[in-house]
């Protein structure tokens, strides 16, 4: 018996059906939910760690039988500003009564990741991998998720979640000075010691990394104004550069991804316009171990800083100052202790360590 589906995307994937009552010719109504789960989004409009609906615009369902063979593509309709959209499948599309896999796949506007040439019978599950642009920075957020499903005239109830695949860095730094030594500093930049292109879906893990370093962001600095704080002169900050956000004085915001890899270093480092060389660098390590070899995990929120609502420094409350904002300050100690997050529900002491 062949079923047909509407698509009902908001924020796991819900099947949810009513039951035949053993007529082939009647239609059995069918309804597959998409639920994106607790996922932070931290693009220019939702930079902050609060943020929990991703601006999601193409979400897809991929449908493979019982041996992991591809069958066809279902397209929901998404809107980013949304958590629910709609998908119905034509009779041409209907599915026999059997076992399947159900993988969905949500990408954000920004995201220039390519997939495998799909044929139907040929292409596998497993060869499901998302291979993403080269350059700095190219890395988005992309959410997958999967769950097998027994099609019958009885149709229970299955969810699948779709979590974010990459791990997500915020960076919110203050007073950073406008030279080293005497040269105009021109760029903060996170960077990552290798590199990772390629997420298998079907794990999802990353596919291993390149010798190639990555820069997660790049703040430009020097067409910022310019202030002096105790002594020390510095950039007067990037919120022009982030809309809706209000930031603390002389303050730089960003924030980046990255495909799952490990073992990784992460630097912050303080570069010239046109150098190669950092004029000041700081490797970040944990603070509870000592250790600076990390491991970037997907669904995993590195925050050096702390910004909780993109609308407030406060947190979006009076009188708790537990969430107010927090910055670490580069124009002072050599050793700024920070906090970076290894999931959007916890935030774990990390420390910057100035390098030589």
């Amino acid at each position: 018996m062949k079923k047909l589906f509407m698509f009902i995307v908001s924020c796991g994937l819900i099947f949810a059906a009513c039951k035949n009552d053993g007529n082939d010719n009647k239609e059995v109504s069918n309804t597959v939910r998409v639920r994106v789960e607790a996922a932070t989004s931290m693009d220019a409009r939702g930079i902050s760690q609060q943020d929990v609906v991703p601006a999601l615009t193409d979400v897809k369902v991929y449908v493979f039988d019982s041996n992991d063979k591809y069958l066809t593509t279902w397209n929901a309709t998404w809107d980013s500003q949304q958590v629910e959209g709609s998908y119905s499948v034509s009779r041409d599309e209907l599915l026999v009564d059997g076992n399947y896999r159900f993988l969905a796949v949500g990408l954000v506007a920004t995201a220039d990741y390519s997939f495998p040439s799909l044929t139907a019978g040929t292409t596998t599950f497993q060869e499901m991998i998302a291979t993403v642009a080269t350059g700095d920075g190219a890395v988005k957020e992309l959410f997958s998720g999967w769950a097998n499903k027994t099609i019958t005239s009885d149709m229970e109830e299955v969810t699948i979640t779709m979590d974010r695949q990459v791990a997500g860095f915020l960076g919110y730094f203050q007073n950073v000075p406008t030279e080293i030594n005497g040269t105009p500093t021109a760029y903060l930049r996170l960077i990552a010691s290798v590199d990772n292109t390629k997420l298998d879906l079907s794990v999802p893990e990353g596919q291993g990394p390149t010798v190639n370093d990555y820069q997660i962001f790049n703040i430009p600095l020097s067409g910022q104004g310019k202030t002096t704080v105790d002594g020390v002169e510095v950039w007067t900050g990037n919120a022009a550069d982030n809309p809706g956000a209000v930031q603390l004085p002389n303050s730089q915001l960003a924030a980046g991804y990255a495909i799952p890899v490990s073992p990784v270093t992460l630097t912050l480092a303080l570069f010239a316009e046109g150098g190669t060389t950092p004029l000041r660098s700081w490797t970040v390590k944990d603070a509870a171990s000592g250790s600076s070899s990390l491991s970037l995990e997907p669904n995993q929120l590195f925050s050096i800083g702390r910004k909780v609502a993109t609308g407030s420094t406060n947190g979006g409350t009076t009188g708790d100052t537990s969430d107010d904002d927090a910055t670490q300050n580069l124009a002072l100690s050599q050793n700024v202790v920070v906090n970076i997050s290894t999931n959007w529900g916890a935030v774990n002491d990390m420390t910057l360590q100035s390098n030589p």
